[in-house]
C-alpha cells in the first residue's frame, strides 16, 4: 500500500469517526436554546394551579436571564407545535401516557420524550387542600429543580441579591433524561419571619419548602378555652394550693377533668364542621409552668431519666382522651400535639398505644441553641428521638420534629455559626427514625444566618446530604472562590468556639448571655474581622462584593454592642467601627433585614386617639415612666408642636442588641436606632399627631422618661400581657390608667406572678378590689355590670421584688396611660 492510499484511508476513518461522534452527541443531548434563540415553548393548561403558573413564569424568566432566550408561554387545553416543555397536567402529558398518581406528597418527575420535555408532579388546585389539609406543589418542585440543576441557578437568600448564576450561550439536557424525586418529609418548614413576606414566600417556593401536611402544633389551650370560661367553670383550670388558678398569660387546665376534655373536643369538632378544608387542630399545652397540682394530676407524674418531674403520662392521656372523641366524627382528621419540656421523655412503662389520628411533634428542647455540641446531649437526643420514632412506626401514629438547634433567640447584631455537624447529626436521624416532617427554626436575620438558612432548607428537601459540602457551595457562590476560603475559616472559628463554649458551660441554652459575648465574640473579634477583611478585599463579582459589604453591617453592629456591654474596650477601633449616629443610620436603612421588622408599623391607622381632660386622682406619685420588660409598643400623642424627647434611663439589656423604630400615623418609619442607658430619642412632634415607638426586645429591662408627648403603653405586646419590673419602681405604687367604653357590660383583669399586688379603682374613686398574689401565682378580678362605669379606671401596682404581668380583658382597649394629667382614650376604629 503506497503513501497516498494510506493517507486517503486515514482521512476516511477520521471523517467516519467525526460523523459517529456528531451523531452520538445529537442522540445524547437535546438543545433547548442556543445563541439567544429557541424553538421551544412552555406549555401549561388553563386549569393549572397558581404554583404551576408561578413556576412557568419563573422558568421563562430564567431562560432569558441565563441564556438570553425567552420561550413563548402558552396557556391552552391543546398541545402547541413541537418542541415544547409541558408543565403539570396537560393534554400532551396525558397523550404521552404519563401519570402523577404514583408520586407521594409533592414529588415529581422530569422526562424527555422525543424532543419534548415534561415536568410534573401532584398539584393541589388553587384554593383547595389535599387529604392532609395542605398543598402539593409537585410540578413547581420539578421546575425549580430543573432551573437549579440545568440552568445553574442558586437561590442563596430572598430577592435579586440572593440569586446566583452564570450566563451561558446554550441550554441542553440529556436526551435520556428521566428523573424522579420525592422528599421523605411532607412537612418542610423553616420559619424565619424577618424577610419581606413576598420575597420570603418566593424563596421558600424555589427551595421546595412546603406543607403537604398542614400540621398544627402551636400552643393552643388559650385559643381553645378562653379565660372567660373561668367564671362558669373554674374547675376546668389548674388547681394550685387546693384552688383553681385564675387564667393569666400562659394558663393551664385540669386535664383530668372529663368536662374540660369534652369541651375541648367539642371546640375542635365545631371548628372542623365550620371549616371543611381544615384537617388539623392542635392539642399542645400552653408554654411555661403553672401545671395543676390536683391529686388526679399528680397521680400521673413520674421522673424522667435525669430525675426531673415528667408529665408525659399526664399529657398523653389528655391527647388520647380528646383524640378518641374527635375520631368518632372525624376519623380522617389529625390532632397535633407537642412532646416537649416536662413532657418530652417517654413514660417509664413505655409509650402507650395512641390513637391513629394523633400526630406528635417532638420538640427536643434539650437541644435548642447549639446544645447538641455536647456529646451527652447528642446521646440523650438520639435515644429520645429513636424511642418516639420507633413507637410511631409500630403503633401507626405520625411523628414530626421541631427544633432550633443552630439559632439563638437574641441573634441580632451577632454572626451565628451554621453548625454543620449539628445539621448532619439531626437530619440523618430524622430521616432514619421515620419522622414525617420538620419544623426547623432558621435565623431571622439573613446576613448573620444566611448560610445556615440555605443549608437547612436544602436538608429539609433531601436529608442525608453533607452540610459541610452544602456550605462550601454557599460560600463559593455567595462570596466568590477566593473570598470563600476566608469566610469558611470565619465560620469554622465560630463553630469551634461555640462547641468549646457549650461544653464548658453545661447550663448554657438558646439565650444569648454576657458569657457568649466575652468568651466567643470578644475574645475572637480581631481574628473574625481579619478573616472578613481578607474576604472583602479578594477579587469577586459585583453581586458577591455587595453581599460581603452588607455582611460587614453585622460586624459593625456586633462591634458596637461588644463595646457597649464591655466585651471589647470602649475605645476599640477598627475599619468597621461606627459611631452611635452611624449605627442609628444603619439601623434606619436596614437594607437587608439585619434586624427584626416591626409588626406594629400600621397600628396607628386602626385607632381613634383622643387626649382627655386631666383625671381627678388623689395621693398618687408623679409617674412619668414604667420599668418595662421585653417587647414594648408606646403610642405618643403630641398636644403641642415641639420636640419630643425620650430619655433612656434604667437599663439592663439582658445580652440583647436592643433597638427601636419610630413610626408616624401613616405607618411610615421616621427614625430608628440602637438603645443603651443614657441615650436619647428625640424628634419634632406635630400638634395633634400620633406616633408609635416600637421596641422589639425579648427580655431587656428599660425605663423611658417621655417629654413633650402623652404616652400610652400597649398592654398585650406579649402573650401574657404587659410586663413590668415592679422591683425597679421608684415609688411604692405605680398607677396605670385604662379606659372602659360605655358598651362594656363586664370585664376582668388578671395579675400574674407570685407576691404581686395591685389595687383596682373605678372612675369615681371606689376601690373595686385587690389583685393579691401573696399566696398564689395569679389572681383575677371580675367587674360585673352593676359596678361598671365608663371612663378611666386605675390600677395601682405595689412595689415588690420581681417582674409582674398585667392582662386586660380582650374586650377592653389594650392601652395603659401613665400620666393622669394627659390620659389617652384610644378606641379601635370600626
Amino acid at each position: 500500500m503506497n503513501y497516498i492510499t494510506i493517507k486517503k484511508s486515514l482521512l476516511f476513518i477520521a471523517v467516519f469517526l467525526t460523523q459517529i461522534a456528531t451523531t452520538s452527541l445529537a442522540q445524547t443531548e437535546i438543545v433547548i436554546g442556543n445563541s439567544g434563540k429557541t424553538a421551544y415553548s412552555i406549555y401549561i393548561d388553563p386549569s393549572s394551579s397558581l404554583s404551576v403558573k408561578q413556576a412557568a413564569a419563573d422558568l421563562k424568566d430564567y431562560f432569558n436571564k441565563v441564556a438570553g432566550f425567552s420561550p413563548n408561554l402558552i396557556v391552552s387545553s391543546k398541545p402547541p407545535s413541537e418542541p415544547f416543555i409541558s408543565l403539570g397536567s396537560t393534554s400532551a402529558w396525558k397523550a404521552a401516557g404519563l401519570d402523577a398518581s404514583a408520586f407521594s406528597d409533592d414529588g415529581f418527575r422530569m422526562i424527555a420524550k422525543g424532543r419534548n420535555l415534561f415536568l410534573f408532579g401532584p398539584d393541589t388546585q388553587t384554593g383547595k387542600t389535599n387529604n392532609l389539609g395542605g398543598v402539593s406543589n409537585g410540578t413547581s418542585n420539578a421546575v425549580y429543580t430543573f432551573i437549579e440543576d440545568y440552568l445553574g441557578v442558586t437561590w442563596l437568600m430572598p430577592g435579586d441579591l440572593g440569586e446566583d448564576f452564570k450566563k451561558v450561550s446554550k441550554i441542553s439536557i440529556p436526551s435520556s433524561l428521566d428523573r424522579t424525586e420525592t422528599s421523605p418529609l411532607n412537612y418542610r418548614v423553616l420559619p424565619m419571619g424577618n424577610s419581606r413576606d413576598s420575597l420570603l414566600e418566593e424563596w421558600n417556593r424555589r427551595m421546595k419548602l412546603g406543607k403537604v401536611a398542614a400540621v398544627q402544633h402551636a400552643h393552643a389551650w388559650a385559643q381553645t378555652i378562653p379565660p372567660s370560661a373561668f367564671e362558669k367553670h373554674p374547675e376546668w383550670f389548674a388547681e394550685i394550693g387546693g384552688k383553681p388558678l385564675p387564667p393569666a398569660g400562659r394558663y393551664k387546665f385540669e386535664t383530668t377533668n372529663q368536662e374540660l376534655v369534652n369541651a375541648y373536643a367539642e371546640v375542635i369538632k365545631e371548628t372542623f364542621r365550620k371549616n371543611p378544608d381544615l384537617r388539623w387542630y392542635s392539642l399542645s399545652p400552653s408554654d411555661g409552668g403553672g401545671w395543676s397540682e390536683s391529686k388526679s394530676s399528680t397521680a400521673l407524674l413520674e421522673k424522667d431519666p435525669h430525675g426531673a418531674l415528667s408529665r408525659t403520662k399526664l399529657v398523653l392521656k389528655f391527647y388520647n382522651d380528646i383524640a378518641k372523641i374527635v375520631r368518632k366524627e372525624f376519623p380522617d382528621h389529625k390532632l397535633g400535639g407537642y412532646i416537649y419540656s416536662s413532657y418530652l421523655y417517654p413514660p417509664e412503662a413505655g409509650i402507650p398505644k395512641l390513637e391513629p389520628n394523633l400526630a406528635l411533634v417532638v420538640a427536643t428542647s434539650n437541644s435548642y441553641g447549639y446544645q447538641l455540641y455536647r456529646p451527652s446531649v447528642q446521646q440523650d437526643w438520639d435515644k429520645l428521638m429513636r424511642s418516639w420514632g420507633e413507637s410511631a412506626k409500630k403503633d401507626g401514629f405520625d411523628v414530626y420534629y421541631y427544633d432550633l438547634p443552630t439559632v439563638l433567640v437574641q441573634p441580632y447584631g451577632n454572626i451565628l455559626p451554621p453548625g454543620p455537624d449539628i445539621l448532619n447529626y439531626t437530619f440523618d436521624r430524622v430521616k432514619d427514625y421515620g419522622f414525617k416532617g420538620a419544623y426547623f427554626s432558621g435565623g431571622s436575620s439573613w446576613l448573620n444566618s444566611g448560610a445556615g438558612n440555605y443549608t437547612t432548607a436544602k436538608l429539609e428537601w433531601k436529608p442525608g446530604q453533607n452540610a459541610h459540602e452544602l456550605l462550601k457551595t454557599y460560600y463559593t457562590k455567595a462570596y466568590g472562590a477566593q473570598a470563600a476560603s476566608y469566610m469558611e475559616k470565619l465560620y469554622a472559628l465560630l463553630d469551634n468556639e461555640y462547641r468549646k463554649f457549650y461544653i464548658a458551660h453545661p447550663k448554657a441554652n438558646y439565650n444569648m448571655t454576657q458569657d457568649h459575648y466575652k468568651e466567643i465574640y470578644g475574645a475572637n473579634y480581631k481574628e473574625l474581622e481579619e478573616y472578613y477583611m481578607q474576604a472583602l478585599t479578594s477579587p469577586k463579582e459585583p453581586k458577591q462584593q455587595k453581599r460581603l459589604e452588607l455582611f460587614g453591617q453585622i460586624f459593625s453592629l456586633m462591634q458596637w454592642n461588644l463595646r457597649t456591654v464591655g466585651a471589647l474596650p470602649a475605645n476599640f477601633k477598627s475599619p468597621l467601627t461606627l459611631s452611635d449616629d452611624q449605627i442609628d443610620r444603619l439601623i434606619f436603612k436596614d437594607s437587608f433585614s439585619v434586624l427584626p421588622r416591626s409588626n406594629d408599623a400600621e397600628l396607628l391607622s386602626s385607632y381613634n386617639v383622643i387626649l382627655e381632660p386631666p383625671l381627678a386622682v388623689a395621693n398618687n406619685p408623679n409617674v412619668q415612666s414604667i420599668p418595662a420588660r421585653g417587647k414594648t409598643s408606646i403610642l405618643l400623642y403630641v398636644p403641642k408642636t415641639g420636640e419630643v424627647r425620650i430619655d433612656e434611663k434604667r437599663w439592663d439589656g439582658k445580652a440583647e442588641f436592643v433597638h427601636y423604630s419610630l413610626f408616624d400615623e401613616e405607618g411610615k418609619k421616621m427614625q430608628a436606632g440602637s438603645m443603651a442607658e443614657g441615650r436619647i430619642i428625640s424628634f419634632a412632634g406635630q400638634q395633634g399627631k400620633t406616633y408609635m415607638l416600637h421596641i422589639p426586645s425579648r427580655d431587656a429591662l428599660f425605663e423611658l422618661n417621655i417629654h413633650g408627648a402623652a404616652a400610652a403603653y400597649k398592654s398585650n405586646t406579649s402573650d401574657g400581657g404587659m410586663r413590668m419590673v415592679a422591683g425597679s419602681m421608684k415609688a411604692e405604687r405605680l398607677p396605670l390608667y385604662f379606659y372602659v367604653p360605655a358598651h362594656i357590660k363586664d370585664f376582668s383583669i388578671t395579675l400574674n406572678t407570685l407576691n404581686a399586688i395591685a389595687d383596682v379603682i373605678s372612675p369615681d374613686g371606689r376601690v373595686m378590689g385587690q389583685l393579691n398574689n401573696e399566696n398564689v401565682a395569679a389572681s383575677r378580678l371580675a367587674v360585673t355590670s352593676k359596678d361598671i362605669k365608663e371612663g378611666f379606671w386605675q390600677i395601682n401596682v405595689h412595689k415588690f421584688n420581681g417582674t409582674c404581668t398585667l392582662t386586660l380583658d380582650n374586650e377592653l382597649p389594650q392601652w395603659f396611660s401613665i400620666d393622669p394629667a394627659q390620659p389617652l382614650k384610644i378606641i379601635t376604629k370600626q
